[in-house]
């Protein structure tokens, strides 16, 4: 993934720390995917960020995620989907190209 304006390996250990808060990182892979992986997004394109598990994150926990991400000093927008909450048709479009940040996955 490639970015303009920040420290690629800094917002990596940003996002682990933030979602370490909030869920065992053994049970969830953390992966990067959409148009910043794939090459066809801009310099303003938002950052996606995928989450999986066995199961479904607790809506507690990803409230916390998803609040600590918009509070996150950044030029872009973090959008972070929990990939047990999407259809089949998205997960098989948006995990044809990903970046792990969890490396036991």
């Amino acid at each position: 993934m490639r970015l303009e304006h920040e420290s690629i390996d800094q917002l990596k250990k940003d996002i682990l720390a933030i979602i370490g808060r909030h869920l065992d990182l053994k049970e969830y892979r953390v992966f990067f995917f959409g148009s910043r992986v794939t090459g066809s997004g801009d310099d303003r394109s938002d950052i996606d960020i995928g989450v999986e598990g066995t199961r479904a994150v607790p809506l507690r926990a990803w409230s916390d995620i998803v609040d600590a991400f918009e509070e996150y000093p950044c030029l872009y927008t973090l959008d972070a989907v929990d990939f047990k909450r999407t259809s089949d048709k998205f997960k098989q479009v948006a995990l044809e190209y990903i970046e792990s940040l969890t490396p036991n996955f």
